[in-house]
C-alpha cells in the first residue's frame, strides 16, 4: 500500500511547483510560457482560474474525491515536462549567448528537483513517462557536455588569437589543432543531443528553440575552426599499398606509400607518425615523400580484409592529417608470456604485483591487451609497452577466499593476429581480521539508528558487504556497507525484543578472505538483563564502579581488571559510553579535565603514554573543527571525518590520518608505538596551525 495516493502526491508536487519563486502574498500575472492544466495555470506564481469565454460552457468544479487519479497524474506529468523543457530552453539560449555558467546553472538544482518529481508521477504509467524521463536525463547530460566543450572552445580560440597577436606561431598551431579536436567533439555531442531533443519533441515537449540554438552553435564553431584551419594548415594526401598482402607478426607485411600536399608537393625528409588500425609506427620520408614500413599485426582480426593507414601530424606541424587503406590477408601467431616478478602472498588491501614480458622468438609484442586472473576472477587488465613488457598492479579485495590460488596472465583477445600461451604461478591469499564498529543513537522515542563502519588493514574500507544485526540469538535485520564501508540503519523499537539491552552486528561472508568479526552496542534506555560479565562491562563507567563496590562489600572476591590502560579524553570525546564503536567491548576511564589540548597531548607523550597522547590530540582537534565549522559533535569518529570532508576542509588528508591513529589508539588490541604517537601529535599540531 502506498504511503500517499497518487492524487495526494500530485497535489503536493503541484503546490511546490506553483509556489516556487513567488513572494508571499504577492500575485504575479501568469505569462504565456506558463503551463496550463485542468483550468489552472501552473507557473512560478500562485494559482489563477482561467477566464471562461462568454460563449463557452463554464468549467464545472469536480469533487476532489471523485477526480480521476489517472487524469490528474497525466496533467501533472505534462506540466512537469513543460517546466523541464523550459529549463532546457533557457540553458540553450544561455549557451548561444556565450553564458556558459548560466547554461550549466539552468540545469542545476531546480532541474534536478523537477526531474525527481517527474519520476514520481511517471513510474508505471501508460503515458510514456519513463521513456521521456530517460530523454530528459540524457538531454541534461549532453547539454552540459556541449556547454563544457563550447566553453573550452571559446577559451582556446581566445588563447589562439593572443598567440597570433604575440607572433608565437608554434603555440598558435598547437591551439589551432586543439580547436580542430574540440570542433569534432562538439559535432559528435551535438548529434547525440539533437537525438534527445527529437525524442522529447515526439513525446509532446516543444524543443524547437533548443534545436535551432544547437544548430547555430555547431555552425558557428565550424566556421571559426574552418577559418583557423585554413590559416594555419596545409591539407595532405596519403597513398599506401602492399607488396604482398599475406603476412603475420612473424612474417610482417611490407607497406609502401607517399605523403604529399594536396597540390602534389612531397613532404620530404620528415619523420612522420602513421597509424595502422590501432597500432602506431614512425617512419622517415625520402626526398620524394615516399616511405616503407613493416607491419606486424597484433590486435587485427584474422578475417580483416583491409587495414586503415593514417597520417597523424605532430601538434606543431604545418600539415593536416590524411588517410588511406591497404588490402591484407592475415595469419595468427602465438606469443609467450614470461614472468619477471609476482607477489607470493597477499591479503585484503595488499597490492598484487605482476611484471613480465610478451614476445615471439625474442621479438617484443607491443600494445597487446592482457588480463591477470586469480582463479576464475579477473584481478586487473592492461597492455604491453613498446618493448613488450608489462607491469600490472591491483589491490586485493575480499575475494578470493584464503588459501592457495592460481594466478594467470593471458590475453583476452580471440581470433586475432596474436594469441598467447598463458603464464601461471601460485599465490597464497592470507586472511586478515577486519575492524567493525557499531554505534546506536536514539531517533525520537519510536526508533534507534544503528551505524558504523567495516574496514580492513590500514583502514581500507570494505564496501558492499552484508552485515547481520542480532539481538541475542534473534536476527533483527541485515544491512549493507556503502562505498566507504559505512552503514546506517533505522530500527523501530517495536521490532526489538522487549528484553534486548544491546545489538550485535556481525560480518561473516562465506566467500571472503576476511575473518568473521562482530561488534556490539548498547540500546539507549535499556538495562542489561543477562547478568553476565560481558554485559556488565558494556555499561557506563559509573555502573561498573557501583557493581565493583557492591561485589567488594559482599566479599565475593571478584577482581575486575583490564588488559591495558587507555584513558578516555575529556567529556568532549565523541564516543559516548554505551555506544562503543569497536569490534570488542571497551571500558575506558573518563578524565574529568574539561580542556583537552595539544599541550595535554604533549604531556602524555612526555610520560610515555602514547595512547592517551593520540586520543587527547584527536579530541582537541575535533573540538576545534566542530566549533570553527559549526559541526555537530554527536557522531562516530569516521562520521565526523566524512562531515568535515564535506566542508572542503583544507587539512582533510591530515584529519583522515589523525582519525585512523585515534581509532588504533582507542580500540586497537595493542599499544601504539612511541614513534607513532609522536608523529600523530605532530600531525595534530599541523592541523591546528592550518586552522588558526
Amino acid at each position: 500500500m502506498r504511503p500517499l495516493s497518487a492524487v495526494t502526491a500530485c497535489l503536493l508536487i503541484i503546490v511546490s511547483l506553483v509556489c516556487a519563486g513567488s513572494a508571499p502574498g504577492v500575485a504575479v500575472e501568469p505569462t504565456a510560457s506558463e503551463i496550463q492544466a485542468d483550468g489552472v495555470v501552473i507557473g512560478h506564481g500562485p494559482y489563477y482560474q482561467q477566464n471562461t469565454p462568454e460563449n463557452a460552457t463554464p468549467v464545472r468544479h469536480e469533487n476532489p474525491d471523485e477526480a480521476s487519479e489517472d487524469d490528474s497524474t497525466a496533467a501533472l506529468r505534462e506540466a512537469l515536462a513543460s517546466r523541464l523543457g523550459q529549463r532546457l530552453e533557457q540553458s540553450s539560449v544561455n549557451l548561444s549567448e556565450g553564458q556558459y555558467e548560466e547554461a550549466q546553472a539552468a540545469l542545476g538544482d531546480e532541474y534536478t528537483q523537477l526531474l525527481s518529481q517527474y519520476a514520481e508521477v511517471s513510474g508505471g504509467g501508460d503515458g510514456g513517462g519513463e521513456t521521456t524521463l530517460e530523454s530528459f536525463e540524457q538531454a541534461r547530460a549532453r547539454q552540459r557536455t556541449i556547454s563544457e566543450d563550447a566553453s573550452e572552445f571559446q577559451r582556446t580560440y581566445q588563447a589562439y588569437r593572443e598567440a597570433k597577436a604575440a607572433g608565437n606561431e608554434t603555440r598558435a598551431r598547437e591551439l589551432a589543432r586543439e580547436l580542430l579536436v574540440l570542433r569534432t567533439d562538439i559535432q559528435q555531442n551535438a548529434s547525440e543531443l539533437n537525438n534527445s531533443y527529437t525524442e522529447l519533441q515526439n513525446a509532446g515537449v516543444d524543443t524547437s528553440t533548443e534545436r535551432d540554438q544547437l544548430q547555430t552553435l555547431t555552425q558557428n564553431t565550424s566556421e571559426v575552426e574552418t577559418q583557423v584551419t585554413t590559416t594555419e594548415f596545409t591539407s595532405t594526401q596519403l597513398s599506401a599499398r602492399t607488396v604482398d598482402p599475406n603476412g603475420s607478426f612473424v612474417d610482417p607485411i611490407e607497406i609502401t606509400g607517399e605523403l604529399r600536399t594536396v597540390s602534389g608537393e612531397p613532404i620530404r625528409n620528415n619523420t612522420i607518425t602513421l597509424t595502422l588500425s590501432s597500432q602506431t609506427q614512425s617512419v622517415q620520408t625520402t626526398d620524394t615523400g615516399s616511405f616503407t614500413l613493416a607491419y606486424r599485426p597484433v590486435t587485427q582480426p584474422l578475417d580483416a580484409k583491409a587495414v586503415s593507414v593514417g597520417y597523424i601530424p605532430s601538434p606543431t606541424s604545418l600539415y593536416l592529417g590524411a588517410n588511406a587503406s591497404v588490402n591484407v590477408s592475415l595469419s595468427q601467431t602465438t606469443a609467450t608470456v614470461q614472468f619477471q616478478e609476482t607477489s607470493e602472498t597477499a591479503g585484503y588491501g595488499d597490492r598484487i604485483i605482476t611484471r613480465g614480458s610478451v614476445s615471439v622468438n625474442e621479438t617484443p609484442v607491443e600494445d597487446l591487451p592482457l588480463t591477470v586472473r586469480i582463479g576464475n576472477e579477473t584481478l586487473t587488465t592492461g597492455r604491453t609497452a613498446t618493448n613488450g613488457t608489462f607491469s600490472l598492479e591491483r589491490r586485493l579485495d575480499d575475494s578470493p577466499t584464503a588459501g592457495s590460488h592460481q594466478l594467470t596472465v593471458t590475453s583476452p583477445q580471440q581470433n586475432r593476429s596474436i594469441t598467447v600461451t598463458s603464464a601461471d604461478t601460485t599465490i597464497e591469499i592470507i586472511r586478515y581480521k577486519p575492524l567493525l564498529t557499531a554505534t546506536i543513537s536514539p531517533r525520537g522515542t519510536e526508533s534507534v539508528v544503528l551505524s558504523g563502519r567495516l574496514s580492513g588493514p590500514t583502514n581500507r574500507s570494505v564496501p558492499n558487504e552484508s552485515l547481520t544485526v542480532q539481538a541475542g540469538n534473534e536476527t533483527i535485520t541485515e544491512v549493507s556497507t556503502d562505498a566507504n564501508g559505512t552503514y546506517e540503519h533505522s530500527i523501530a523499537r517495536s521490532n526489538l525484543p522487549a528484553n534486548a539491552s544491546m545489538l550485535t552486528v556481525r560480518y561473516a561472508a562465506a566467500e571472503s578472505n576476511l575473518e568473521t568479526v562482530s561488534a556490539t552496542a548498547m540500546l539507549p534506555g535499556r538495562a542489561s538483563t543477562d547478568g553476565g560479565l560481558v554485559a556488565a562491562l558494556q555499561q557506563p563507567l559509573p555502573v561498573i564502579v557501583l557493581v565493583g563496590a557492591l561485589l567488594s562489600l559482599s566479599g565475593g572476591g571478584l577482581y575486575l581488571y583490564r588488559q591495558r590502560q587507555a584513558p578516555q579524553p575529556p567529556s568532549e570525546d565523541p564516543e559516548q559510553p554505551g555506544t562503543d564503536p569497536s569490534a570488542e567491548t571497551s571500558n575506558y576511564d573518563i578524565d574529568t579535565d574539561p580542556g583537552p589540548s595539544l599541550s595535554a597531548a604533549q604531556a602524555a607523550l612526555d610520560r610515555n603514554d602514547g595512547d592517551t597522547a593520540i586520543i587527547t590530540a584527536y579530541t582537541a582537534i575535533r573540538t576545534q573543527i566542530a566549533e570553527q565549522y559549526s559541526m555537530p559533535t554527536q557522531s562516530t569518529h569516521w562520521q565526523f571525518y566524512d562531515a568535515a570532508a564535506d566542508h572542503d576542509l583544507p587539512v582533510r588528508d591530515e584529519l583522515k590520518k589523525l582519525t585512523a591513529q585515534y581509532e588504533q589508539a582507542r580500540y586497537g588490541p595493542d599499544h601504539v608505538t612511541a614513534a607513532t604517537a609522536q608523529e600523530t601529535v605532530a600531525t595534530a599540531s599541523n592541523i591546528e596551525k592550518s586552522l588558526s
